[in-house]
């Protein structure tokens, strides 16, 4: 017994002496196995590097970086879940390995599990907060959350350790690209490019920033030195062509549209959600160089009529581009009021159009010169009652309503009717007045003086039969609707509450209450959901774009309602006007030039189609925004929709509302309780006005938008 247990520990005390040797043999065996898994890693030989990083886990299962270049190969391979879960063995046998981090934070990223990515980086800072890779990979998350500020706040720690690197000013470029802020763009770019002149990405990014801020001339440069660099980069060629074609050089535009073609390139024209180029280019490289600029004109509104309703969130400048061009063949066609109108629609969704102003200051100009020359008279048309030869109206009283328009280029400086002047002459020339009637014929003598003091005169005949007099009462003389093609109705719903300026407050309340009017005009109401476009914390490039888009796109038997809740405030202009601002989340305070003013409002809606628009305004100085239904419907409510109406429903008129909006509130509640089949939007005001003012220190507003074509009539809500 005593022999064995010498016996054993002999062999223990060896033991205790070669296990350290043992340990050290099978280190080396695990480094040689992942120095040669690294090398296929290299060499793109992946499958032999995880033969032998397998063999070297199988033999030292305890070594966290035999997983951390197992999950490098498995990343390598895309193959991402497994790359996850070997990072996550390396941390549990390393809770802080650096490496083991920051790779697991890029596999989340790739993943497209930000919110995980940006957790393991945070925790990769704590341990080093100059480490490059984390700060990196945290940025490219926040950026592609949608965290823009955050990111920047990475991407500038980067630039200033890391300021030799031309990665990290592209990085930063690209971002400030991205949200607009094409100036500081500009300049991080050129940085990365004076750092690494063939960097292909940020000649791209820098092109496109130089168009977008109407350097046109410097983004073709960009353009050509990038492909001269790579001759088959397919973007480069698609990219340059709308500064070429804002510069006028069509000839030039066709050639290299004709070297894209030539080469069998491909680009992202090919996607669904830029197909609407094709049209915009084919009016510029075809028809346009060949003087058809009636063919160029109908290219452009396939182009826009392809591009529809809804924004494109692969590109937020084409619509821009198209308008821009249209305005360009209206003016040389010498429609110069619709080329006007084009023009101004492009300049509201970007401002920074140097061409597009050039050619508003030209066209304003002109008809300034034509305002001088004017001996022409305007021109009146009746709107309400129609005249039309066996016309009998019959009232309960002998009063009635007279609606019509009067146009001139001077624009309207006065309006009488039957020697009496009218109290209340619309900018656009609209007028209302209130006439009495006597039985049998009636003349209506409208005589209309313009702002150069030239008169038109132009008389209507009217037949009463007066009740008091008639033999059988008749009804009231309506205007047919085709009962086969029923009104389609439309809804662009607003809502700003996350702002990204830190002076801006943000808002509670905004996109819920947004959402909850949504539900109630799909569930309750004629709204088709595909018709319903939400448009919540966009910029104001963005808000103006989806509004040009859907009132440009619509018909005569079709009805918008535009929503917007969020921030509002109103400036007095020198002159002491009031002009109202709608606040995007991308605005910065104080700077009018980033808000939405009710001028562009009135721009974007003045060349739609559409039967009737309301827009239902719950912010701030809203009211400084002031300044075909079926037979079972009513008559009343079948007069009221033959005309076309643009309103708008205001919270306030010249003072603050809460956040925690009453108008809402009551606005909601009487949509959702109403029982009225045929609902007019005046109706609907008039049902929660008192309890309003009554309740809140706000005074609602309900009226029409100037200069937009209101004709008296009302918006009306069908249930279903």
């Amino acid at each position: 017994m005593l022999r064995i247990f010498n016996a054993t520990i002999k062999i223990t005390a060896f033991l205790f002496f070669i296990s350290p040797l043992i340990g050290i043999a099978q280190s080396n065996t695990a480094l040689t196995l992942n120095s040669s898994a690294a090398a296929f890693n290299a060499e793109g030989k992946y499958d032999d590097a995880l033969a032998n990083i397998n063999e070297a886990i199988q033999q030292n299962p305890g070594l966290a970086y035999l997983y951390i270049t197992r999950a490098r190969t498995y990343n390598l391979k895309k193959d991402r879940i497994r790359a996850i879960a070997d990072f996550t063995e390396a941390l549990r046998l390393e809770p802080q390995n650096l490496t083991a981090l920051t790779g697991r934070g890029y596999a989340y990223f790739n993943e497209k599990l930000y919110d995980k990515s940006i957790g393991d980086n945070d925790k990769a800072l704590q341990l080093d907060p100059k480490n490059l890779m984390a700060l990196s990979n945290r940025a490219a998350s926040y950026n592609n959350s949608g965290d823009k500020i955050k990111a920047l706040e990475d991407l500038n720690t980067l630039v200033m350790l890391d300021a030799k690197n031309p990665v990290q000013w592209a990085k930063r470029g690209a971002v400030y690209v991205n949200i607009g802020e094409y100036q500081k763009a500009i300049s991080d770019l050129s940085t990365a490019l004076e750092l690494n002149p063939k960097d292909i990405s940020s000649l791209n990014n820098r092109g496109w920033a130089f168009a977008r801020t109407g350097q046109y001339k410097r983004s073709v440069t960009d353009y050509k030195i990038l492909i001269s660099i790579q001759p088959q980069e397919s973007r480069a060629y698609i990219s340059m062509m709308p500064s070429l074609i804002r510069m006028g050089q069509f000839s030039e535009a066709r050639a290299v549209y004709k070297d894209y073609q030539a080469k069998g390139l491909s680009s992202y024209i090919t996607n669904d959600d830029w197909k609407f180029f094709i049209h915009y280019l084919r009016a510029a490289t075809e028809h346009i160089p060949a003087g058809q600029y009636q063919e160029a004109l109908r290219s452009l509104d396939q182009s826009l009529k392809e591009y529809g309703s809804e924004i494109k969130t692969a590109n937020k400048s084409g619509y821009a581009d198209v308008l821009a061009l249209k305005g360009y063949l209206l003016e040389k066609l010498n429609r110069d009021g619709e080329a006007l109108d084009a023009y101004n629609q492009a300049t509201v969704i970007n401002p920074d159009q140097p061409d597009v102003s050039e050619a508003v200051k030209r066209l304003v100009q002109k008809q300034g010169i034509a305002k001088q020359k004017d001996n022409t008279q305007p021109i009146i048309e009746l709107i309400s009652p129609r005249s039309a030869r066996g016309l009998q109206i019959v009232k309960n009283e002998s009063k009635i309503e007279i609606v019509g328009r009067a146009k001139d280029e001077s624009g309207i400086k006065s309006i009488a009717v039957n020697g009496l002047q009218v109290d209340k002459v619309e900018e656009d020339g609209l007028f209302l007045t209130t006439i009495v009637l006597k039985e049998g014929q009636n003349s209506i003598t409208v005589i209309a003086t313009d702002k150069n003091d030239n008169a038109g005169t132009k008389t209507f005949q009217l037949n009463a039969i007066l009740p008091s007099v008639a033999k059988t009462k008749e009804e009231p003389a309506i205007i047919p609707v085709d009962v086969n093609k029923p009104p389609v109705f439309h809804a662009i719903l607003i809502a700003s509450n996350e702002y990204q300026d830190p002076a801006i407050d943000d808002l509670q309340n905004p996109s819920r209450d947004a959402e909850s009017l949504k539900q109630i005009l799909q569930n309750n109401y004629t709204f088709n959901a595909n018709n319903i476009q939400t448009v919540y914390n966009k910029t104001r490039e963005e808000i103006m774009q989806a509004i040009i888009q859907k009132s440009n796109s619509l018909g005569e038997n079709d009805n918008l309602l535009i929503f917007y809740a969020g921030h509002g405030i109103a400036e007095k202009d020198k002159f002491g006007d009031v002009d109202g601002y709608w606040v995007p989340v991308s605005a910065k305070k104080g700077m009018n030039s980033t808000y939405i003013s009710s001028d562009d409002i009135n721009k974007a809606l003045k060349r739609s189609n559409s039967k009737h628009i309301l827009v239902i305004a719950d912010a701030c100085f809203s009211g400084a925004f002031t300044r075909s239904i079926s037979n079972d419907a009513p008559k009343e409510i079948q007069v009221q929709y033959t005309y076309p109406s643009r309103k708008i429903m205001a919270s306030g008129n010249m003072e603050p509302v809460p956040d925690n909006s009453k108008f809402i509130y009551y606005l909601n509640k009487n949509l959702k309780e109403n029982r009225v089949k045929y609902l007019t939007a005046k109706d609907l005001f008039n049902s929660f006005y008192k309890a309003i003012i009554n309740n809140t220190e706000t005074f609602p507003q309900y009226a029409a938008i100037k200069g937009v074509g209101d004709e008296g009539g009302e918006f009306v809500f069908i249930m279903r």
